[in-house]
């Protein structure tokens, strides 16, 4: 699944800017202040026609006239936001997300910071150190929580991406006299809008 990050650092009116993204994919998820994630599959294009509506979409948001951003593409979420916090503009193809985060450090991970001092004791400092680990003894020594961390290290992120729910506007009424006893009553006159 082809998958775009925004990245925008600060930003005070982030719901302007995931309402601009809304214009690059019908799916846009929040990611967190500042990270919006958006699924391409199905929309027309690559991988630079894919960034490009992004921008076009950021750019046209007053919201986003003096802000840095940064568009990355991934094949997850993970990986995705990991190239745009590394510049903008990256694309890590599918197949190389585990080459692309090896070099990267355990704070990739958002890790509290008295397990990473623990994975530093064993000599664990790089993504690609702890994803070299063997899975099953490194998951019955930090716990079920390590089996995600080792999974992301390999580049892989299964988390699903989950769309913002979006407020439906009503523009139309209807006026009328009388009372409706059942909800068919009220659907049958909503046909008429």
């Amino acid at each position: 699944m082809p998958v775009v990050c925004a990245f925008v650092p600060s930003c005070n009116a982030w719901e302007e800017v995931l309402d601009a993204l809304d214009g690059a994919s019908p799916l846009v998820e929040d990611g967190g202040p500042g990270v919006a994630f958006l699924e391409m599959r199905g929309i027309d294009g690559d991988a630079r026609r894919w960034i490009a509506s992004v921008r076009s979409a950021l750019e046209g948001c007053a919201a986003c006239s003096s802000l840095e951003f940064r568009v990355s593409l991934a094949s997850n979420k993970f990986v995705a936001l990991c190239a745009a916090r590394s510049g903008d503009g990256t694309v890590v193809a599918r197949g190389r997300e585990a080459e692309f985060v090896a070099p990267l450090p355990l704070a990739a991970l958002d890790l509290d910071p008295k397990i990473i001092e623990r994975l530093r004791l064993f000599g664990v400092r790089t993504l690609g150190e702890l994803a070299a680990l063997p899975h099953g003894p490194f998951v019955r020594r930090f716990g079920p929580p390590s089996g995600l961390w080792h999974a992301r290290a390999n580049g892989v992120d299964e988390t699903p991406l989950v769309p913002r729910p979006r407020a439906l506007r009503i523009d139309r009424s209807l006026y009328g006299e009388g009372t409706a006893e059942y909800e068919e009553q009220v659907l049958f006159a909503l046909r008429t809008l």
